[in-house]
């Protein structure tokens, strides 16, 4: 546990009086409800910090009652101190006497020391995008880079549903929610996506035994003789033939996946059911496609002719390469038609939906709120001019 010292308070109360000033650059943000609470909590720290170190003398405008005055006449409000504020221990003060430091620094762009100092600073109005929203794919959400925290602290918003924190929290519950089927964010449920999806599945799976048997008639064909100027020249083509089975076997893993949405626990969540993410499917499908037209120079168009002392089976083998590659093409151009079909029929997401479920998770997030709680931890910045202190007295009163 670290121990606070004497001189981090005095600069605690002396930053605090700083800014709860009539003429201070921050006298126009003290009514803003969520810098209102800082100020509140940290009154409440500096009244702890008196608590510890009853002998330190300090004028009075410095101190917690003083102060409160002060704050009292420029927002108008009725806040008192509260006696039985909590705090686990002295490191607890210590972060939240940095926090405050760090909030002034990040959302107001202020070094407090300079103000305490009498340098002549400006508060900056923090800008946050109120209209920033978490974008959605198929993955999940994206929390959109808009959002502004002081240090891990409390954001700035004059509204709840304008609290960045509080949205972040709506937004990551939503989207657990999307997960698990218990919010559908969608306008529509079209019947015909789990169909366009059975078909697409049966389509790829016939183009997955076509690359197969086309590898096999590779095989067979390997050792094919060319007459290359005159003279017989064999073809390899095992690696052909294991392009189309790795092809093949890449196929799976997009008719799994599809399958799962309209069978099994997986289809019970409608978001996935009546939406076809066609994305992993048409790559297959492209790469496919690539991979069986370089291979047409050596089916359709080989620049040498056969020569006819090749073996009947090498013979056989490239007739069936030939015949399996324009059946792949056809299975190919067939697989593309249930993509363009889906995407067309994929239902369109309901923003207004959206919005109102965030909305209602906002309210309940901010009910759940604490409004004189310590706020989160900041990292420790503790003034460079701080010496620890020697004093007996300090750590007597600190144990």
């Amino acid at each position: 546990m670290k121990k606070l010292e004497k001189e981090l308070y005095i600069k605690h109360a002396k930053r605090l009086c700083a800014i709860i000033d009539e003429k201070s650059t921050f006298a126009s943000y003290l009514a803003r409800p969520d810098f209102n609470n800082v100020i509140k909590t940290q009154l409440n720290v500096l009244n702890a910090c008196e608590k510890l170190f009853p002998k330190i003398d300090l004028d009075a405008k410095y101190s917690s009652k003083v102060l409160v005055k002060t704050f009292n006449k420029i927002t108008k409000d009725k806040y008192t101190i509260d006696e039985n504020y909590k705090y686990e221990d002295q490191t607890d003060l210590i972060d939240s006497i940095n926090y405050l430091f760090t909030f002034c620094n990040n959302m107001f762009k202020v070094n407090l020391d300079d103000l305490v100092s009498g340098k002549k600073v400006t508060a900056t109005d923090p800008k946050i995008d109120l209209r920033a929203k978490a974008q959605y794919d198929d993955e999940g959400t994206k929390m959109n880079s808009n959002y502004a925290f002081a240090g891990a602290g409390i954001p700035l918003a004059s509204t709840p549903y304008e609290n960045p924190y509080l949205l972040g929290k709506a937004y990551a519950k939503l989207n657990d929610d999307m997960k698990e089927g218990k919010f559908y964010r969608y306008k529509t449920q079209p019947k015909i996506i789990p169909t366009i999806k059975l078909v697409s599945c049966i389509l790829m799976c016939l183009l997955s035994l076509g690359l197969i048997t086309m590898a096999v008639f590779a095989f067979l064909a390997n050792g094919l003789q060319f007459n290359v100027d005159g003279k017989a020249t064999p073809l390899s083509t095992i690696s052909y033939g294991v392009v189309y089975i790795l092809l093949a076997l890449f196929m799976f893993y997009p008719i799994v996946v599809t399958m799962k949405t309209i069978v099994g626990k997986a289809s019970k969540n409608l978001n996935l059911m009546y939406h076809y993410a066609w994305g992993f499917t048409i790559a297959i499908i492209a790469l496919s496609l690539l991979m069986i037209m370089l291979d047409l120079r050596w089916t359709w168009l080989p620049p040498y002719d056969i020569d006819p002392s090749s073996a009947p089976i090498t013979i056989l083998g490239h007739t069936g390469w030939k015949i399996m590659f324009l059946v792949c093409c056809g299975l190919i151009v067939l697989n593309v038609i249930p993509v363009i079909i889906g995407s067309v029929c994929n239902p369109k997401p309901d923003p207004a939906a959206v919005e109102k479920k965030v909305k209602e998770y906002v309210d309940m997030f901010a009910g759940d709120m604490p409004t004189n709680g310590v706020p989160p931890k900041a990292d420790v910045q503790k003034p460079t001019d701080v010496k620890k202190s020697k004093s007996k007295d300090t750590k007597k009163k600190n144990k």
